[in-house]
């Protein structure tokens, strides 16, 4: 914006101004002072602040107008480069040139203006931000069974069943060795894998008794053959194993990984790898051209060790494949499995399987009220980003409910039948200050209750990825519609009301979170509620989850909602 300014005489003077047109149409006056000589008439570009920076979770630094007249500056963010931008700062004086910023994790997008009391500069540079959010949680990953097979001289298709107990959401690591026909320069071999299995590493030895090795990996789906098939295009010996882990990352199984070919020996090492997450998985293979049988590295697990043919046996192939936790992020050293026998080049490789992030329950608090409003305390240890959802029973059904400022609702239902009744459920992402409570208010009462679950680690961004609820019919079982997840590792959450004072019990293979009652039970009369929640490892169907009250059946509600975890 183009400030004019008119300058008479020789003094040192206040200058009044009143533009057209200033910022939203308002007139403006411009109170700086100067001194000129001669009568003339000028104007003055309001400059913004230069050098946006953006660092850490998030902090912003810039370099201050040069316009010493300017009243200070202005901060204005955008989930989108480029803007659309909305104002979260007005910065005084113009000397102060930072401003620290609470968000949660995403990638944010900033820029500066300049303002004097109704004028605005134009936007300073962009600059980007990444909020780090709450600490997240991870699944602990566990191994849970394999299955191993062997094929002799010229047998060209190796077989391997699926390990026992494997579920849609498990993450497969195969891996198969071959040896090579006697006497090749060069490998030649091509291994063809099962459908949908995806390489992660192919190892080749092209010393005497040439062999090869390849890793691969496949997140079981909802329905898995009952064995996977690898072909060669030779072989005089092949073996390998599968083994099936729960807890991993499905989008990025893999956190690190490297392999390499042996010298002539009993010891084979992997390389060492770097881990760059605590807890995860490694998973080493060993493979050579000899039918024997190995000693696992110290510290991991025997998964499989399997050969072409009876042990010990100078000819055919052998493979091991082990596992263990590595607590915390770095290296991992070199692991070295020994052969029994038949000292031979070979090849070997690990790998680290990533943790699935996860959503974890934080704590709850809960009320209930024979009044028309209804306060719940924040549950102990809610964090900035921590989303927070909030479940409120009352009757009658044909009461108005307001609730706390920053709660978006989810759902009401309301159950007209005889001894109406509503729930309504809320979610909000705690900001960097939240109050110590929250309060829910209604035009009208006969009892309200509610309880407030923390969770951590949830996609503050699109924290809901799906959600149902419906009427329940008098008696003293209320169950949830069924929902179908449509990413791993969500937390369902639930909340069942009805319209008497009672105690719950919580759905079968949930944990109970909070059980309130307006009135002291057993009581006809009144409101209660039963709130619960459950990790569920794999997308799919939750089923319908059922709370059972302890007496006087009643009308009611239900609803269940799945919290996705962060990405």
């Amino acid at each position: 914006m183009r400030l004019p300014v008119l300058l008479v005489g020789l003094a040192v003077f206040g200058l009044l101004v009143y533009p057209a047109v200033g910022r939203g149409g308002v007139s403006a006056l411009f109170t700086d002072q100067a001194s000129v000589g001669g009568n003339s008439m000028s104007t003055d570009t309001l400059d913004p602040p230069t050098g946006l920076s953006a660092s850490g979770s998030v902090t912003l630094n810039w370099t201050a107008t040069p316009d010493t007249y300017a009243s200070g500056h202005r901060v204005l963010r955008s989930t989108t480069s480029g803007g659309p931008y909305s104002q979260i700062a007005e910065i005084t004086p113009r000397t102060t040139t930072t401003y620290v910023d609470s968000v949660c994790a995403g990638t944010y997008y900033y820029v500066a203006r300049t303002y004097f009391q109704n004028w605005e500069s134009a936007n300073s540079n962009q600059a980007t931000g990444t909020g780090a959010g709450s600490s997240s949680s991870y699944a602990t990953i566990a191994f849970r069974s394999a299955a191993s097979a062997g094929a002799g001289s010229g047998v060209l298709t190796l077989t391997i069943s699926k390990p026992a107990g494997t579920v849609s959401g498990d993450v497969m690591i195969a891996a198969v060795g071959v040896r090579q026909n006697t006497g090749v320069s060069t490998v030649t071999a091509t291994i063809t894998p099962a459908s949908g299995w995806a390489l992660v590493r192919r190892m080749d030895n092209t010393a005497t008794w040439h062999s090869s090795m390849a890793v691969y990996y496949k997140v079981a789906g909802s329905s898995e053959p009952a064995s996977y098939s690898w072909t060669f295009s030779s072989s005089i010996g092949a073996a390998g194993g599968i083994e099936s882990f729960s807890g991993v990352d499905t989008a990025s199984p893999i956190d690190a990984e490297n392999g390499q070919a042996t010298p002539l020996s009993l010891s084979h090492a992997t390389p060492s790898i770097t881990t760059t997450v605590a807890n995860a998985m490694l998973v080493a293979h060993f493979s050579m051209p000899s039918a024997a049988t190995w000693t696992p590295p110290g510290g991991m697990t025997e998964a499989f060790d399997v050969a072409s043919q009876a042990v010990p046996n100078t000819l055919g192939h052998s493979t091991e494949g082990t596992y263990a936790v590595q607590a915390a992020a770095g290296a991992t050293g070199a692991k070295t499995a020994t052969a029994s026998a038949n000292s031979d080049p070979g090849n070997t490789h690990i790998l680290a399987l990533q943790p699935a992030k996860v959503v974890a329950f934080v704590a709850a608090a809960s009320a209930g009220s024979s009044g028309t409003t209804l306060t719940i305390n924040r549950p102990a240890g809610t964090a900035a980003c921590d989303v927070m959802v909030a479940a409120v029973a009352f009757r009658p059904e044909t009461a108005a409910i307001t609730p706390p400022a920053g709660w978006t609702l989810v759902r009401r239902i309301d159950n007209s039948s005889i001894r109406e009744n509503s729930l309504a459920v809320y979610y909000k992402v705690a900001g960097s200050s939240e109050p110590a409570s929250y309060s829910w208010t209604l035009s009208t009462s006969t009892g309200i209750v509610g309880g407030i679950r923390s969770f951590r680690g949830v996609d503050t961004a699109d924290p809901i990825d799906v959600e149902n609820g419906q009427n329940t019919s008098s008696g003293l079982s209320h169950a949830t519609p069924s929902v179908t997840t449509t990413v791993a590792y969500t937390m369902l959450v639930t909340s069942h009301g009805f319209s008497s004072a009672a105690t719950w019990t919580a759905p079968a293979g949930m944990t109970e979170a909070f059980d309130v009652a307006s009135l002291a039970v057993p009581n006809g009369s009144g409101e209660s509620m039963d709130g619960a929640y459950v990790l569920q490892a794999a997308a799919g169907s939750s089923g319908t989850k059922t709370a059972t009250a302890s007496g006087d059946s009643d009308v009611g509600n239900a609803h269940i909602l799945a919290l996705r975890p962060a990405p």
